[in-house]
């Protein structure tokens, strides 16, 4: 698997920072001044969200558990757009904290699921996205069998299958695009065989699977033949 990589935010690629949720909190200690200060809302909040992806990351779901509990209002905001709890889903995937992720997904009625997994991130990638990118095999599994779509697009018009490919994660990309390879998939259904939709879907620039998997081919080739 790809070793996970942060930006200067200390967030996986592409995630944005959620807006921190208002909530009430009890006496904050200002380090700097040496005295006790009332944290407000917004401090709380941010303290909150910070914990909540700490939490996603590492994969402890009891410290999820109880930041769902104590503060509902993470829920509530989830219902309205893009929130901390997607941005738990979106860090708990790219750490592949399977775990994670379908507590999350448990916080919601079967009918608000795929909207709930489906939202975009600022780079446009949904959940499945950013799984696939980085070899996350259990939660590509997980979040297909929830409905997650397969064939959404990035910014740059890739599916999840193409990120999957293209970062060198072709296990992935071989569940994404051939059910069979799923260690729970259905007999005699179409799910069965390959997707041709997935397999025909084009990136911005133009490439098909078909493309990528000749490119591999010459470079495998290369490689083989080369004197080094």
């Amino acid at each position: 698997m790809a070793q996970p990589h942060h930006t200067d935010t200390g967030l996986p690629p592409g995630i944005q920072e959620p807006k921190p949720v208002e909530t009430s909190g009890p006496q904050a200690i200002d380090e700097d001044a040496g005295r006790g200060s009332q944290a407000t809302g917004r401090e709380k909040g941010v303290a909150v969200v910070k914990a909540l992806k700490v939490a996603a990351e590492f994969g402890m779901t009891a410290n999820v558990t109880d930041l769902l509990k104590t503060y509902p209002e993470l829920r509530s905001a989830a219902q309205r757009g893009w929130s901390p709890l997607h941005e738990a889903l979106h860090v708990a995937s790219y750490f592949n904290q399977d775990h994670v992720v379908e507590l999350l997904v448990n916080q919601f009625a079967v009918a608000e699921v795929k909207t709930f997994i489906d939202l975009q991130n600022n780079n446009q990638e949904t959940a499945l996205h950013v799984a696939s990118g980085n070899g996350a095999r259990e939660v590509v599994e997980y979040l297909i069998s929830i409905g997650a779509d397969t064939m959404a697009k990035d910014r740059d018009k890739n599916t999840p299958a193409h990120l999957a490919y293209i970062s060198g994660q072709y296990g992935v990309a071989r569940v994404i695009l051939d059910p069979t390879q799923r260690k729970t998939h259905h007999l005699h259904s179409r799910a069965e065989h390959c997707q041709t939709d997935l397999v025909n879907a084009k990136r911005k620039v133009g490439e098909t699977f078909l493309h990528l998997a000749a490119q591999r081919i010459l470079d495998l080739s290369c490689q083989q033949n080369s004197p080094w």
